[in-house]
């Protein structure tokens, strides 16, 4: 608790550290100490005052300084030293003597770890991060070295991205930027560093048009399930028996794959639906499913497992089988997603785009129109202009 009191004054990044220790800090937070203590803030305060070449003042302590100090400094206690210069830090912050915000941690200096520690904070799954895994790679790759905290600039951003432009697809490109700049936006809001996300170069990516599978590739794509085998199979429910039921709720329910593999037997009720709140976006959605679903679940029910799919395969696996099935059924695009994509078209050429927009689980048709719904596929609504004869050659 800070002491009633402690003298109110504005602030003054400019002051002295080890005076500010010796006036501020110590009488407050070290007071019932027995000297010990005392002595391993001065010794600290020594060693930042020998690796800055001068005598500390508050405007030292940022993120950035203490990365490089940690660099120097080596050894392997530096984590007590760290807690001790944020310690002082935190006080003159409390006390309205130092307005920059703390940082109550160490700071990884390199994206990478910095990463893990924006998905330790955020409800993240695995495969979100291969996003932003490959963008901090092209990072490093175009500095040819590991990206760190310290290249969150505009003007090395700006760089690498014009570089990007150049090297993938525009809209690769700007998933790479939004990803890094969700990871500045967060290092910028946690304090660990001063450089705000600002004056980035925008990227302009036009979205293709949404391209589904159609009923017949669907059906072709589910008879290929014939052709496996369970060479490699080392569970208890043929491969066949697996597909056929996981393509046949995932063409009724419209739900996205990792949805499909998280699924309980709970979640499939008796009279024929399937409930669960999305894992993406948090809203529950309800689904009813054909009887010939509900006869192949049945197939692949077993005592004792909870669960539908994940007990038997992944998501991994599950990418790895559609390809073989791409073969099988002789198609040459598309993955496992466009089966959501075909349930939204199928859905909206026989109930209309708002039914296919609320069976995704969306909260309006924008998303569906845009990312899921193949137009060329849904012809009510499309008026065909009329031909334009005469003027012969």
């Amino acid at each position: 608790m800070i002491a009633l009191d402690t003298p109110a004054r504005g602030p003054n990044p400019r002051q002295d550290l080890r005076e500010f220790f010796e006036a501020e800090f110590a009488p407050v937070k070290l007071a019932e100490d027995g000297g010990q203590s005392r002595r391993k803030f001065i010794n600290t305060i020594g060693h930042f005052e020998t690796y800055l070449g001068r005598a500390p003042k508050l405007s030292d302590l940022s993120a950035e300084t203490l990365a490089g100090f940690e660099k120097w400094f080596r050894p392997r206690n530096f984590e007590r030293t760290f807690r001790r210069l944020t310690a002082i830090w935190k006080f003159a912050y409390e006390i309205k003597r130092y307005r920059k915000r703390p940082v109550l941690r160490r700071v990884s200096r390199q994206l990478a770890g910095l990463l893990n520690d924006y998905r330790a904070c955020h409800d993240i799954a695995e495969h979100s991060l291969k996003s932003p895994r490959a963008a901090i790679r092209s990072y490093s790759l175009a500095l040819q070295r590991p990206a760190r905290l310290v290249d969150l600039r505009p003007e090395s951003v700006n760089e690498w991205l014009a570089m990007e432009v150049e090297r993938v697809s525009k809209r690769t490109a700007r998933n790479h930027r939004a990803s890094i700049l969700t990871l500045w936006k967060w290092c910028f809001e946690e304090g660990l560093t001063q450089v705000p996300p600002m004056r980035i170069r925008m990227i302009r990516a036009p979205l293709p048009p949404v391209a589904a599978y159609t009923m017949e590739a669907a059906k072709r794509l589910l008879a290929a399930c014939n052709t496996l085998d369970d060479k490699f199979c080392h569970g208890r429910v043929p491969r066949k028996l697996l597909y056929r039921a996981l393509i046949l709720l995932a063409w009724d329910s419209g739900l996205r794959p990792g949805d499909l593999v998280r699924l309980r037997w709970a979640n499939v009720s008796a009279e024929g639906y399937v409930q669960l709140t999305q894992h993406k976006t948090g809203r529950p959605v309800t689904r009813p499913i054909n009887p010939c679903t509900m006869a192949a679940l049945d197939k692949i029910r077993r005592n004792g497992v909870e669960r539908l799919f994940r007990e038997h395969t992944s998501l991994e696996t599950l990418r790895f089988v559609f390809r073989q099935l791409k073969i099988a059924a002789k198609i040459t695009r598309g993955t496992f997603k466009w089966i959501r994509r075909a349930a939204a078209t199928q859905m909206a050429i026989a109930h209309g785009e708002e039914a296919a927009g609320r069976a995704l689980g969306h909260g309006g048709v924008d998303m569906a129109r845009k990312h899921y719904i193949d137009a060329s596929q849904v012809t009510s609504g499309q008026l065909r202009m009329p031909a334009l004869e005469g003027g012969a050659v």
